[in-house]
C-alpha cells in the first residue's frame, strides 16, 4: 500500500494506526497554528465545515473559493515533492462530505 497522500512519502499510510495518528497530529495542530501543508489546510477546511453545518443544522453553507484556499499551499507542497498531482484529487476527492 502506497504512503499516504501528503504524508511527504514517510510510509505513514502503511497502516490505519500510521494515518490515525498522522490525523490526530494534524487536528491537534491546526486548531491554534496555520496549517503548513495541503493536507492540514484540507483538514482544517473540513473541521470548519463540519462546525458550520452543525451550527446552522443544515441550513446551507457555502464552501466557495476552494481553489483559492487551497492552490497556494498544493503548489508548495508539490514544488517540495510532497504531493503530486493525483495525491490532491485523492484527497479532495475523499474530503467531500456527499
Amino acid at each position: 500500500m502506497p504512503s499516504w497522500p501528503g504524508d511527504g512519502g514517510q510510509g505513514e499510510g502503511r497502516h490505519p494506526q500510521g494515518r490515525a495518528i498522522s490525523l490526530a497530529e494534524t487536528c491537534e495542530w491546526i486548531p491554534e497554528h496555520p496549517a503548513r501543508n495541503l493536507r492540514e489546510v484540507m483538514q482544517c477546511h473540513f473541521l470548519c465545515h463540519l462546525c458550520a453545518e452543525l451550527e446552522q443544522i443544515g441550513c446551507g453553507y457555502s464552501e466557495a473559493f476552494l481553489g483559492q484556499n487551497f492552490e497556494p499551499f498544493y503548489q508548495r507542497d508539490k514544488a517540495a515533492g510532497l504531493v503530486t498531482y493525483d495525491d490532491a484529487v485523492f484527497m479532495f476527492e475523499n474530503s467531500r462530505s456527499s
